[in-house]
């Protein structure tokens, strides 16, 4: 009988051993396991009302299965670790994880209320657990899972995966809210708290906006629901303080230039040239752009750019006398190739009184550049003689 006992005792050590190498724990007290009550039969056989053979205790013995009272700690201290190890967090004070109230005792083990071994202590010390701010730390990495994300700090008021981010953002740096000191490293290493970080998202959108239109934003212009043209006026004219660093990046793409607020201008100026293959008139609209008054302000000197782009103005002529009519000399040019002689007085061709436009040539009453008398003389253009 005892044989008996004993034999199916130890298929229920086995599964013991079991449950132990799987789980890393022993079962708890009420715990079936295979539909065998094997939380049950551990309790009878620690408190020897179950017994077992000698080369099952020593095989229980061997795997801690009989150490002190603070067993069944051990096995909240592993799940609690599970908890830290799966969620990157530590649970919340009424959390349940597995049937077990986890936040209870953690809360109780970080108050000293419960008593874990030193073991225990030296592998919740080894994650942080006793770190002042630790059980921020799931908030923490959030955030900068944002800011990898979005490249910004959140605002204020904004929720993200269901946290309130931009006011534990706000409670971070108005030191409400304090968090482990490795933690603060993180956030640290990533500029969170350097100053004027709170406008680094908007830079960002100020950046991408001149890559896409190769201009920066004129002063009521609204971009992405955002007012950037303010928001770019404000910083040229340091009421808005941004990070050093985003004030290289700024400087890198001539934000603060002289005169770059007419950059995008400059660049229609030029692709209406290329287009037409003429400087705008005094009174030419382009894309919504009063062009023509721009061209004649650059010229005069009323409007000032950038030295880059006075350079680009330049190689395209801009500043050649008499270079506003060479889109018009082009076309005398091709009517003469395509009909072998000059337009009367009052011909049209393509729309523009070309007839005039040679008389004009002809007795020196419209000026050209040097460029395109060459061109005319080339083709014997039957100028007046000066007498």
């Amino acid at each position: 009988m005892k044989s008996k006992n004993y034999s199916a005792n130890n298929q229920k050590v086995s599964l013991l051993l079991e449950f132990f190498d799987t789980f890393g724990r022993w079962p708890y007290q009420r715990e079936t396991y295979k539909d065998v009550k094997l939380g049950m039969f551990a309790n009878n056989v620690k408190f020897n009302k179950t017994k077992i053979s000698d080369n099952d205790r020593k095989l229980l013995e061997s795997k801690g299965f009989f150490i002190s009272i603070n067993e069944k700690k051990h096995t909240k201290v592993l799940l609690l670790l599970e908890f830290f190890d799966i969620f990157g967090k530590w649970p919340k004070e009424k959390e349940v994880y597995k049937d077990v109230k986890l936040g209870v005792f953690a809360s109780s083990v970080k108050y000293g209320k419960t008593k874990i071994s030193d073991n225990d202590q030296k592998l919740l010390k080894n994650k942080g657990f006793f770190d002042r701010g630790t059980k921020h730390h799931s908030k923490v990495l959030l955030l900068l899972e944002f800011y990898d994300i979005f490249g910004r700090w959140p605002y204020p008021k904004e929720v993200y995966k269901d946290i309130k981010l931009g006011m534990f953002v706000r409670n971070i740096k108005s030191n409400n809210t304090k968090v482990s000191d490795k933690d603060l490293k993180l956030l640290k290493s990533k500029g969170f708290f350097d100053s004027g970080t709170k406008h680094h998202n908007k830079v960002l959108l100020l950046l991408e906006f001149y890559d896409i239109f190769g201009r920066w934003p004129m002063q009521k212009e609204v971009y992405k629901d955002i007012k950037l043209g303010i928001f770019e006026n404000s910083i040229k004219f340091s009421k808005t303080r941004i990070s050093d660093n985003d004030l290289k990046l700024l400087k890198n793409k001539g934000f603060f230039d002289k005169g770059t607020k007419h950059h995008n201008r400059v660049l229609l100026l030029l692709e209406f040239y290329d287009t037409f293959g003429r400087w705008p008139k005094s009174k030419d609209v382009y894309k919504d752009v009063k062009l023509g008054v721009f061209a004649i302000n650059v010229k005069r000197g009323n409007t000032k750019v950038s030295d880059n782009d006075l350079k680009l103005l330049k190689s395209k002529g801009f500043f050649d006398s008499g270079t506003n009519h060479h889109s018009k000399v082009l076309l005398l040019l091709e009517f003469y190739d395509t009909f072998g002689r000059w337009p009367k007085q009052k011909e049209i061709y393509k729309d523009i009184n070309l007839g005039i436009f040679s008389k004009n040539i002809r007795y020196y009453t419209t000026r050209l550049c040097a460029k395109d008398y060459s061109l005319l003389i080339e083709k014997n253009f039957p100028f007046k003689p000066i007498s």
